[in-house]
C-alpha cells in the first residue's frame, strides 16, 4: 500500500495549513485503493505518524507486512517497534547521521568509535579509552548515553581537529541504546544495497494519485508505500 501526503486544498480565506496522509494499496495485480486517510497541521513531523497511521490500518485489518516510506517516515524506533509490534517491514531511507564529523565525511562521528556496551566504555580511533559513561536525554526526550573522554587524551591529540570543535573541552559523544544504533547501521548498510533499491523503486511515481485525487497540479507529495499481505479463503 502507498501512504503519501500533502497540502489540503480549500477554497476558503488563508488560515492554518493542514496536511493529509494518504494510505494507498499497491498489489501489483489488483486496483490501488486509499485505505487510509489522516490529517495533521503542517508544522508536525512526519515520523509522528507512524505509528497513528500503522494502528489505524490494524484496526482495519489492513496493515501491510512490508511499508515503502519516505525519509521523513522512518527512525530507528519504528523500524524496530514495527517489526516488534506490527511484524512490519519498514523500508525507507533512514536520515544520516546529523554531527558535523560525518557531514565534512572527514571528521570522526559516533560511527568511528568501539563502543564495549556492556563494559560501558568506548575507544576511540586513536585508541584511547573512554572515562565517563553516563545516562541523560537528548531534546526529544529520548533516552541517552554520554560517553566522555579525557582532557589528558585530548588536548594533545593530533587529529583533534577533525574530533571537536571545542576550544579546550575533551570530546564527548552522544548515543543512543545499543538497539537503536545496531538498527541506524544496519539501516544505513541496507539502504545502499541493490536489493533494497529495488524494492524502493516501487514507490516512484506514486506521487501522481495524490494530485489526481486532488485535481491540482501543484499539490504537495512526500510519499510511502507498501506491499500488502495477500491472504485467501477456501
Amino acid at each position: 500500500m502507498t501512504l503519501m501526503h500533502g497540502l489540503v486544498p480549500s477554497d476558503q480565506p488563508p488560515g492554518p495549513v493542514t496536511f493529509v496522509h494518504l494510505t494507498e494499496s499497491c498489489d501489483e495485480e489488483a486496483p490501488h485503493l486509499i485505505t487510509d486517510v489522516q490529517t495533521t497541521p503542517a508544522p508536525q513531523c512526519d515520523s509522528e505518524m507512524t505509528l497513528p497511521i500503522e494502528q489505524s490500518l490494524q484496526a482495519h485489518h489492513l496493515l501491510p507486512s512490508v511499508l515503502l516510506l519516505d525519509q521523513g517516515y522512518v527512525t530507528a524506533d519504528y523500524l524496530l517497534s514495527s517489526q516488534d509490534t506490527y511484524q512490519v517491514d519498514l523500508v525507507g531511507p533512514i536520515a544520516t547521521n546529523p554531527s558535523w564529523q560525518s557531514r565534512s565525511r572527514a571528521g570522526f562521528g559516533a560511527a568511528d568509535f568501539e563502543i564495549h556496551w556492556s563494559e560501558q566504555y568506548a575507544m576511540c580511533p586513536q585508541g584511547c579509552r573512554s572515562v565517563q559513561w553516563y545516562s541523560n536525554k537528548n531534546s526529544h526526550g529520548q533516552d541517552t548515553i554520554q560517553i566522555r573522554f579525557a582532557a589528558t587524551d585530548c588536548t594533545p591529540c593530533p587529529v583533534r581537529s577533525l574530533c571537536t570543535q571545542a576550544a579546550t573541552l575533551p570530546r564527548t559523544v552522544r548515543v543512543r541504546s545499543q538497539q537503536i544504533c545496531v538498527a541506524q547501521e544496519k539501516a544505513r548498510t541496507r539502504q545502499e544495497t541493490p536489493e533494497f533499491k529495488a524494492v524502493y523503486a516501487k514507490r516512484a511515481g506514486i506521487e501522481g494519485t495524490l494530485s489526481q485525487g486532488y485535481g491540482l497540479s501543484d499539490s504537495v507529495a512526500a510519499a510511502t508505500s507498501g506491499k500488502r499481505r495477500r491472504t485467501c479463503s477456501t
